[in-house]
């Protein structure tokens, strides 16, 4: 017998198992950053340099050449050549809107949540106004109103328009009749676009017309705009959102745009024509460069009067129905328009009515059938519409907003004054006359079982009392729902004769799926109210995540494990540009959706609210509660009584705990933060913590983001607390805003962070600084921070009206790297700010702060001329955004100090920082080329990181490499 083919079997199974085994033992890439540094062989590069300061080795041109370099190795890195990318795109939007669950509903009480309103917004007179304006086109030669549309025959028609001298928007409808006509659209021979006769749009440039591979057909409409540039001689043309004209030179050249006309040979309907004018003034030209104007807005309709629209007979007919549920009006094309709402409704019987209004922007008033239920404003209402609702009857409720104008253009909002006016969340409540009022719901301790508090509001109108109990179950619901109770309580109580109670119960839950970030579960909490004989009378039923919120040993924790609170501010200023102001203070659902999946891309597990278009402001929208619970985001929040300036003598606590009741549920808000900076006294800020935390013991609670600058106190407090009463309080976040690399500061300020008293010039602050950082019973977080400055793409807004604007901070770049960045350096830009992005927060980690939040997340404020987001307006990445990608990994590895030349004599000191659980890995430092190539390469194998929060140092490496070059560090770890 041959014993080759056994052999062979034999050792082809060894090679199929021994590769099997390869395959499971191989290791998984968990993080990649890099560092970009320049190697020298002049001596005085040795130790930490300066990229501008007292240890610096680069003058200012040298400085320019490192970030030029620095941006071309970022591009390739990240994948991102044109830096063009957009973060979010629409299908991820769509995606996370349907996995979105629906607030699960009582058995018991009927709750209707009204939505779907008709709405309409009209100032006074402008129903005559219009049907004046609709009669003058129509007197026109060769012109009618057809289907709500102007048709022309063949015709020429010309009206004069505000002239516009500088930049200007002008959009409209177009449909054909014919299948090939000629129909020009002219700007006072500016610009000119249309339909050829060829079949094709064109657009004319340099007096020659040009025919774009766009085809239209007869009978079909087509949106057009144009966005002309004045100032830079060009303009785009779009045609259905698709760019047909690039920024191509303007038909001729003229100095001011004073007519619009069209010609046609054929005849065509025209609709919707809305022009905006942009107008540069002196005062806007530090903040705000320019101004915005609806010059013409005519869709040749005459709204209806809203006049009796509060009575059932209104006919609501020629009213539309608002595209979502929290709809806001307002902007400075609808100025002045009261927004008036409508819905009727039909409801069965019952005891007691209520209607719950979460808020009302500015201000308004609500009518059931005909009559006034009340003048509402921003605080939310319970109202008792019991006498007024009709049983077993088609109801009306109407609703009026008023409209809102802020007093004065104040830092980073926009010109456009006319902000979000909005009915906020409304149901009807219908119950008997025993019901269950408000619950609050908060973890206290978690160990093996979870422990919810409840303190729950029950009130009786029974002239005899009532008797009864409580049975409490709560539910797994998110992200798997089920219909077993996970655990349950039961709870006798006794009311008095028409009376309340506020009642204490806790649920223990076994072995509970917590609420994370990173693993959002979520309970239904259904609380029934039964009478004496056991018969349900009530229920109360809403959605909550068990967590505890603590920071033992001075690290900030979530369910006792070490968390930090790594993301943006968001301002909230939403694009585009048209929509910035209507939507900022209640949006579309889908702009809260695409902000936490911008921040969940960039890494980020946090947000600090700070949406604001005035000293007093703020938000409260339940919708982005919700969303962010069920998306897994931690909240900083501010409620609608948030100050960002200024005196605080206005601040009311009661103010404050009204608005935290209505959302104090969600686990995602894990700090109250009432003030951003305002100018307070030690006092204030110990008396906040004390009034919130009897509001809620739940949470951290910070008074204000910024301790250091706006206290009335020469320095940092200190530990010892004698400074401020309640220091020491277990629910106070104490943080700052700790900018290290903005405003101008040179590097050494970020080089001597953490140094304290050790090195001569540092100050007083640092040292008190690090003796937060290293307090054993509190946190310490930098709320808002660096904020350097990248100018935008250009290439991403041609012919935009922030196009080639720039920010009132350009001067910060004097201080930090020598001069002001040219337009044609904006690749430049953003890597200064990528680059202190990068080094100020990687710094901070390895100091141990428990939260870094970058100011502020898109673009979008001071009308989009700000420079400090790391996300383009338009929603593309800059290269802040992918450097706070990379610092804001779980696991990062690279050098422990800031250095960005070496010199002859310098090692690279590797450390490692994780969060979470402990891990065994595989450190990796590639060194390359501009070119790509690889130089240098070092493995730390099998290197243990403790769970936490923590810093490993790895050891010190020196590779060989040539003088004079850049380099890029590329640290790769896999576990």
């Amino acid at each position: 017998m041959k014993l080759y083919p056994i052999l062979t079997w034999i050792t082809l199974i060894v090679i199929v198992v021994l590769s099997a085994c390869n395959t499971s033992q191989k290791k998984n890439e968990i993080s990649r950053a890099f560092e970009f540094r320049y190697v020298s062989d002049d001596p005085t590069a040795n130790g930490v340099t300066d990229f501008k300061g007292s240890t610096a080795v680069f003058d200012t041109a040298d400085r320019i050449n490192y970030l030029g370099e620095f941006a071309a190795y970022a591009k390739e890195f990240f994948n991102d050549p044109k830096l063009n990318k957009k973060v979010v795109n629409r299908k991820e939007i769509d995606s996370a809107l349907k996995k979105l669950k629906p607030q699960p509903k009582p058995e018991i009480r009927k709750e209707i949540v009204l939505d779907r309103w008709k709405y309409l917004g009209y100032k006074s007179g402008q129903r005559k106004r219009e049907l004046q304006l609709i009669s003058e086109w129509k007197q026109m030669p060769g012109t009618e109103i057809q289907d709500e549309a102007l048709l022309l025959s063949s015709t020429q028609i010309s009206r004069s328009i505000t002239p516009q001298d500088w930049r200007m928007n002008f959009s409209w409808r177009v449909k054909t009749l014919k299948k090939k006509q000629e129909v020009i659209f002219d700007f006072s021979e500016v610009a000119a676009a249309g339909m050829d006769q060829s079949g094709k749009f064109f657009y004319v440039t340099d007096g020659k017309r040009k025919l774009s591979s766009l085809q239209y057909k007869a009978g079909q409409w087509y949106d057009m705009k144009v966005e002309i540039d004045l100032e830079s001689d060009r303009y785009n043309l779009y045609v259905n959102d698709t760019l047909v004209a690039d920024f191509v030179p303007l038909a001729s050249e003229r100095n001011k745009i004073t007519r619009f006309s069209v010609k046609t040979d054929h005849a065509a309907l025209i609709d919707d024509l809305w022009g905006v004018g942009y107008e540069l003034h002196e005062r806007a030209s530090r903040t705000h460069p320019y101004l915005i104007n609806t010059f013409i807005d005519q869709d040749f309709v005459a709204p209806p009067n809203p006049k009796g629209f509060e009575q059932p007979g209104y006919d609501d007919a020629d009213w539309d129905t608002v595209p979502y549920r929290r709809y806001a009006h307002g902007g400075e094309r609808n100025r002045d328009e009261g927004l008036y709402l409508r819905k009727e409704l039909q409801v069965g019987d019952f005891g007691r009515a209520r209607l719950q209004v979460e808020t009302i922007r500015p201000s308004g008033e609500i009518f059931i059938n005909g009559k006034s239920v009340g003048k509402v404003g921003r605080l939310p209402e319970t109202i008792d519409v019991t006498k007024v609702l009709k049983a077993g009857e088609k109801n009306l409720i109407a609703v009026k907003v008023d409209p809102y104008e802020v007093d004065e253009v104040r830092h980073h909002m926009s010109t456009d004054k006319w902000s979000s006016w909005f009915a906020g969340l409304m149901n009807l409540e219908l119950t008997s006359r025993s019901w269950i009022k408000d619950i609050f719901a908060y973890t206290s301790d978690i160990n093996e079982s979870a422990t919810e508090r409840l303190q729950i509001e029950v009130t009786s109108e029974e002239p005899e009392g009532f008797k009864g109990r409580l049975v409490t179950e709560l539910y797994p619901w998110y992200p798997q729902e089920s219909d077993k109770p996970a655990a349950r309580s039961v709870k006798d109580i006794r009311l008095k004769k028409e009376g309340s109670a506020k009642i204490n119960d806790k649920v223990i839950v076994k072995d509970p799926d917590l609420w994370t970030a990173e693993s959002p579960h979520l309970y239904k909490v259904r609380v029934e109210l039964q009478d004496e004989k056991g018969e349900a009378v009530d229920d109360y039923v809403f959605t909550t995540g068990l967590r505890t919120i603590s920071q033992q040993g001075g690290t900030f924790r979530i369910n006792g494990e070490p968390e930090v609170l790594f993301g943006p501010l968001v301002f909230n200023q939403p694009w585009p540009l048209e929509r910035v102001s209507q939507w900022m203070f209640s949006p579309p659902k889908s702009k809260w959706v695409e902000t936490i999946l911008e921040t969940k891309k960039m890494n980020g597990s946090a947000i600090r609210m700070s949406v604001h278009d005035k000293r007093v402001a703020g938000v409260n929208d339940k919708r982005l509660a919700r969303i962010g619970d069920q998306m897994g985001i931690m909240f900083i929040w501010q409620t609608p009584h948030w100050f960002r300036e200024g005196g605080i003598e206005a601040f009311d606590t009661g103010t404050y705990a009204n608005y935290m009741e209505n959302v104090r549920n969600h686990p995602s808000i894990v700090i109250w933060q009432p003030t951003n900076h305002p100018v307070y006294s030690p006092e204030w800020y110990g008396s906040i913590v004390e009034a919130l935390s009897k509001e809620d013991p739940g949470r951290l609670i910070s008074p204000a983001a910024d301790i250091a600058a706006h206290m009335r106190i020469d320095t940092f407090p200190g530990d010892e607390g004698t400074a401020i009463p309640h220091w020491k309080h277990p629910q106070l976040a104490r943080g700052n805003m700790e900018q290290t690399t903005s405003y101008g500061i040179d590097w050494s300020v970020i080089r001597k962070l953490g140094q304290g008293l050790d090195e001569e010039v540092a100050d007083l602050n640092d040292s008190i600084r690090m003796e937060y950082l290293n307090s054993d019973s509190h946190a310490w977080f930098d709320y808002e921070s660096e904020e350097t400055i990248g100018q935008p793409n250009w290439n991403l807004h041609k012919g935009k009206p922030y196009y080639h604007m720039y920010s009132y901070e350009k001067d910060y770049n004097i201080g930090n790297v020598g001069r002001i960045f040219n337009f044609s350096e904006w690749q430049e830009s953003q890597a200064w700010q990528a680059l202190t992005a990068y080094e100020a927060y990687r710094k901070k980690r390895w100091l141990d702060y428990d939260g870094m939040n970058w100011c502020p997340l898109r673009g979008g404020p001071n009308t989009a001329t700000y420079m400090k987001p790391v996300i383009e307006y338009s929603g593309e990445a800059k290269l802040g955004f992918y450097a706070l990608q990379m610092v804001y990994q779980p696991v990062l590895a690279g050098s422990k100090h800031v250095d960005l030349v070496y010199g002859p004599d310098d090692n690279v000191p590797i450390t490692v920082m994780n969060k979470g659980k402990p891990r065994t890995v595989d450190v990796k430092v590639v060194v390359k080329t501009m070119k790509g190539n690889q130089v240098a390469r070092k493995t730390y194998p099998d290197v243990r990181l403790e769970g936490g929060r923590t810093v490993t140092n790895v050891g010190d490496w020196k590779p060989e490499l040539e003088p004079g070059k850049y380099y890029g560090f590329e640290y790769i770890i896999n576990e």
